[in-house]
Formats: structure tokens, C-alpha cells, sequence
């Protein structure tokens, strides 16, 4: 159950990041989603999508 938590927070995360405004951090967006270790959250979102969140948002920036 917990898991499947994390997962749709995890998800949520993604989709902010690919449309973040040009003043979000990759810890804001975080934080918004209850993750409060920035450390354990990339980890968990680079296991969960193989990229890191901050390659996600600057890809979304350069392709904005």
C-alpha cells in the first residue's frame, strides 16, 4: 500500500517537473509532495524513471 503511494507521488513529481515554472526546483516540487529528504527523492525517482529529476526538468526547460 505504501508503495503504491510513493508511486503516484512519484508520478505526480514527474509530471510537475515536465511542465515546472521557470522558478521551481527540483526541491520544490519535492517538498510539494510530501518528500522532505531531497537525497532519498532522487534516488527514488531515478530508480523509479531511470533519469534524475533535475535532467527531467531541464529537459522540459530546453524543449519548453
Amino acid at each position: 500500500m505504501s508503495r503504491r503511494i510513493r508511486d503516484r507521488r512519484l508520478n505526480a513529481c514527474h509530471r510537475e517537473l515536465t511542465r515546472a515554472r521557470p522558478t521551481d526546483t527540483v526541491t520544490d516540487v519535492a517538498f510539494r509532495w510530501a518528500f522532505t529528504d531531497a537525497g532519498h527523492f532522487s534516488r527514488a525517482f531515478k530508480q523509479s524513471f531511470g533519469v534524475t529529476p533535475s535532467s527531467v526538468l531541464t529537459h522540459a526547460r530546453s524543449t519548453g
